[in-house]
């Protein structure tokens, strides 16, 4: 019987919460939202939706949530095009996994998901990505 391999992306196989974090702050900035996120309170909401984001820890809902999240990720898109970096040992590991069932699902956008496999260098491994 043939296994798959199922992988999320942000904060398991790629760094990017500096990228998350500065993402979400300049939407702050586009959008005049206060105060700016931090390190501590975005990091364990790494793989939620930025809307549930939004609402837990500022309480925007509404048009301004769908507001910022599609300038959250045109900025978020901005910075993954100037790269992404895989965790230590993720690059040296996925030949070992050639021939298998590999696939992704993500809360971001199935597109996004793409971008960053691709330019992380990792997309040839997946057979699909979900998003």
């Amino acid at each position: 019987m043939a296994l798959a391999i199922l992988f999320d992306i942000d904060g398991t196989l790629l760094d990017t919460l500096d990228a998350i974090i500065e993402a979400m702050n300049r939407a702050c900035a586009d959008l005049s939202v206060s105060p700016l996120f931090r390190a501590d309170e975005l990091r364990p909401m790494i793989g939620t939706p930025v809307q549930r984001q939004l609402k837990e820890l500022r309480a925007i809902t509404g048009p301004l949530a769908d507001e910022f999240t599609d300038r959250y990720y045109a900025h978020f898109t901005q910075l993954v095009e100037m790269g992404v970096v895989p965790y230590p040992g993720v690059k040296e590991t996925f030949p070992s996994f050639r021939g298998r069932a590999i696939t992704t699902m993500s809360t971001r956008r199935r597109d996004e998901a793409a971008h960053m496999l691709r330019v992380a260098g990792l997309d040839s491994y997946f057979r699909a990505i979900v998003g």
